[in-house]
């Protein structure tokens, strides 16, 4: 069963787009009227900032999983358990695994504040 592995993994991508993002001082948040309030995964995937650091094929592969156009919104469909048991399979773990080395192919340097 792929359920807890695809589930888990699905969110740490989210959260390491999310870290990625911070390093390259790109804002994951925005203003609110009642304060502040994390962007959606989409809005990270077109950020001019975050594309440029992948080719064309990396961003089609993020869009696919993770984007509610055309995509398999995977990151909703997981967080709000919209999926069944047969919507899981070791070819979706495998996406998301390629998905992971993808982003995990740029190496930035952790810089020491104060």
């Amino acid at each position: 069963s792929f359920i807890l592995s695809i589930d888990s993994l699905t969110l740490k991508i989210e959260g390491l787009m999310r870290s990625f993002c911070e390093q390259l001082n790109i804002s994951t948040s925005q203003g609110k009227q009642n304060g502040v309030q994390e962007v959606l995964l989409h809005n990270i995937l077109d950020n001019e900032g975050f594309k440029k650091h992948f080719n064309q094929d990396d961003l089609l592969l993020f869009n696919y999983l993770f984007n509610n156009e055309n995509g398999l919104n995977l990151r909703n469909n997981t967080a709000h358990c919209f999926y069944n048991e047969n919507n899981y399979s070791s070819n979706l773990m495998l996406l998301l695994l390629a998905a992971l080395l993808r982003l995990g192919k740029n190496n930035f340097m952790q810089t020491n504040k104060g």
